[in-house]
């Protein structure tokens, strides 16, 4: 978007906090990961865990079904401009048809 509007781009870091293990549907492990994604010691389980893994993976599934969903509305115009085309008036049909006129 930063391209199209001839604005610059803004760095962000991509943040991958923790990894869910399926145990089963009624058993889950969710484990926390460093920023080099390296596993942590810290993790959590049980059945808690397994609904908030079925949570989140009911909310992946409902995101891909609906990819637009929240996606904000052009808030600035493109760099080039407006992209209309110019729309004739009657004086200047009547003026190209007088020119293009044959005797």
């Amino acid at each position: 978007m930063g391209r199209l509007t001839g604005r610059a781009i803004a760095n962000t870091k991509l943040i991958y906090t923790l990894n869910h293990i399926s145990l089963g549907r009624r058993d889950g492990i969710l484990q926390m990961i460093g920023d080099e994604g390296q596993a942590k010691p810290k993790y959590l389980g049980g059945r808690k865990v397994a609904r908030a893994k079925a949570g989140i993976l009911a909310m992946s599934l409902w995101a891909t079904s609906h990819p637009t969903f929240g996606m904000p509305g052009r808030k600035r115009h493109l760099a080039g401009g407006p992209r209309t085309r110019p729309t004739a008036t009657v004086e200047d049909t009547s003026a190209q048809q007088a020119t293009h006129a044959t005797p």
